[in-house]
């Protein structure tokens, strides 16, 4: 069993000393290890205090001199066992998980691979184990990978058949990982006290179905705190609606989340906020004047107006270069890859 030491001794202490009393338990202090997932946490080390006899320090010193408590969440230890099991410890890293042009991936479930190819294939699947790995790698994704969750998911529509284009869309994932291992997700006591909820989508990316991509993250203290990435279930006749439907499977999560954290004392001082980076959408959950160009969506998507004029949630626009849920939706450049990533992990 696993105990958080930050909440008050006295609370420990009547938590703990039954179960100590009436089951062979013990008390073994912060949480550094579970499920195969690494808790890091460093508390405070101020600077010197001759260094400030006059002034306070800065949070930039404090920074700079590991002063600030952080904690951090990793799965080093397992992508290494993952790497050395389909034999990439020794590849050529890549920047990003998957290159851009995802659409050539989902064409390619369409058609059979030639029969000159199926040697290959049998090799692919002995070295790679495509099920096991993809399992694997969303399983570290949803513990502390967000940054490779919408590759993944990609990879995992293909289970039952891959080709060796979805081989290939997996060696990138490895390559990236090998050269990544110890990233993770990174809260600092500094960090932005806010939580900000991020919705975006694609439309219409999976030329298969014509289903768009969405997702959307919670970020708080510097890091993502909830993420999702995800498949569609509706073809949308535009943008609009595509993002429409991303903003209610967000605004969902959004509220689930809000009455979680309230339990635990972190309340937001009004209404929830929710970034989307289309015009459009917004302009049409705060002016009902133009819910008439929505009239043929089903009425279930439409409780996001009903929120919003019951002040749950607000809408912010943001600009779709700076909104980290577009790591969702998406193969981005190297560039914007690495702006959403750091906004996402906190390091």
């Amino acid at each position: 069993m696993n105990v958080s030491s930050d909440c008050p001794q006295f609370l420990l202490d009547e938590f703990i000393k039954p179960l100590i009393t009436d089951f062979p338990a013990r008390y073994e202090g912060n949480t550094s290890w579970f499920l195969g997932t690494s808790i890091s946490q460093s508390l405070a080390q101020p600077p010197p205090a001759d260094n400030y006899k006059d002034r306070p320090p800065t949070v930039a010193e404090l920074t700079a001199s590991n002063a600030v408590p952080k904690a951090v969440i990793t799965n080093t230890q397992k992508l290494r066992e993952l790497l050395v099991l389909t034999h990439m410890s020794d590849c050529t890293s890549a920047p990003t998980p998957m290159e851009t042009g995802v659409d050539k991936l989902l064409r390619s479930s369409r058609s059979e691979d030639p029969p000159e190819d199926s040697a290959k294939l049998s090799a692919l699947e002995a070295k790679l184990h495509y099920a096991h790995t993809v399992s694997s790698l969303m399983f570290v994704a949803r513990s502390s990978r967000p940054d490779i969750l919408f590759s993944v998911n990609l990879c995992a529509r293909f289970m039952r058949s891959p080709r060796i284009a979805h081989y290939t869309a997996l060696i990138r994932i490895l390559r990236y990982i090998s050269g990544t291992l110890d990233l993770g997700l990174c809260y600092t006591a500094d960090g932005d006290d806010t939580i900000r909820f991020y919705t975006d989508s694609s439309h219409q990316d999976d030329t298969d179905s014509r289903q768009s991509s969405l997702g959307f993250v919670a970020t708080w203290k510097g890091a993502a705190i909830m993420y999702h990435s995800q498949k569609s279930e509706r073809v949308a006749f535009g943008t609009a609606e595509s993002e429409l439907y991303a903003l209610h499977a967000g605004m969902r999560k959004a509220l689930a989340v809000a009455k979680d954290l309230s339990i635990l004392g972190i309340k937001p001082d009004g209404p929830m906020a929710i970034y989307v980076d289309n015009n459009a959408t917004c302009s049409n959950v705060q002016n009902r004047s133009t819910f008439g160009r929505m009239r043929h969506v089903d009425a279930a998507f439409m409780s996001v107006h009903e929120r919003h004029d019951l002040g749950h949630i607000t809408l912010i626009r943001i600009d779709s270069k700076k909104n980290p849920a577009d790591l969702f939706t998406k193969a981005l450049s190297e560039s914007d890859f690495l702006k959403m990533r750091k906004l996402v992990l906190g390091m």
